[in-house]
């Protein structure tokens, strides 16, 4: 299979390829990860008022969002949604519905972590 995928996107999809393999080695995943192991895992948090004004930010973003539900979908049956617009609404409406089951298991791991951390 050596070879067998290109990237999405021609040459602007192998510049994010090659731009997110260099972020994870700022992470520190190694140059070349071995069997989906060893990956780096890089987070990037951004306060967006210390580049440009929060009001004029937000505006930007609503009007671009708002220009991406209006594309063409490419199943009639979807809409175009923003990233986690389906997983915000689907949160709220469990919220509204009187909350939501965690599994035992990771509920236990997470208080312990919370624990850990005081």
């Amino acid at each position: 299979m050596a070879g067998a995928f290109t990237a999405w996107g021609g040459h602007k999809g192998s510049g994010l390829g090659v731009s997110i393999q260099l972020l994870g080695m700022l992470a520190g995943s190694p140059v070349f990860p071995k069997q989906l192991e060893d990956f780096g895992f890089f987070v990037l948090a951004m306060q967006p008022d210390l580049l440009t004004p929060r009001d004029e930010f937000a505006k930007k973003v609503s009007t671009f969002s708002e220009a991406m539900r209006k594309t063409r979908r490419a199943d009639e049956k979807v809409p175009v949604r923003m990233p986690f617009e389906r997983s915000a609404a689907r949160r709220a409406e469990q919220l509204a519905a009187g909350g939501f089951d965690v599994d035992v298991a990771v509920l236990g791991a997470v208080t312990a972590l919370a624990q850990k951390e005081q």
